[in-house]
C-alpha cells in the first residue's frame, strides 16, 4: 500500500555561529531528472519556534536551473531554531513548502 504524503522533507541543519553558511539543494524527480523550476520563486525564514511572530533570519535563496543555493546568517539565531523553504508559482497559483527542519547553532570560540 502506498501512502500519499504532502509533508515537506525534513532536514536537520547544524551550523557554527558567525561562519558563512550555505546549503545547496538539487531538486530532481524520482528518476533523478532535473525539476523544471521555471516561474518558481523561493523564500525561507527561521524562527525560534514555528508559531513565533518574530523572524530571526530570512534566507537568501538563489535559483539556478534546478539548484537552490541557500545562504543563512547565523549571527542572531538561537541555539535551536526552526525553518522552512517555500516555493511560489504565481502563474500556476501554487504554493509548496519543499523543505523544513531544525537549525542547531554551535557557539564559536574565535570572535
Amino acid at each position: 500500500m502506498e501512502v500519499l504524503n504532502s509533508q515537506p522533507d525534513n532536514l536537520e541543519w547544524r551550523v557554527y555561529r558567525s561562519d558563512s553558511t550555505v546549503l545547496t539543494l538539487v531538486l530532481v524527480d524520482t528518476n533523478n531528472e532535473p525539476l523544471d523550476l521555471s516561474g518558481w520563486e523561493f523564500s525561507g525564514q527561521v524562527r525560534q519556534f514555528p508559531t513565533n511572530e518574530t523572524v530571526l533570519d530570512s534566507m537568501n535563496i538563489v535559483r539556478n536551473e534546478h539548484v537552490l543555493t541557500i545562504g543563512l546568517d547565523t549571527q542572531n539565531l538561537d541555539v535551536m531554531n526552526f525553518y522552512d523553504i517555500q516555493g511560489i508559482n504565481e502563474d500556476l497559483g501554487k504554493v509548496s513548502t519543499i523543505l523544513r527542519g531544525t537549525i542547531y547553532v554551535e557557539e564559536d570560540v574565535t570572535r
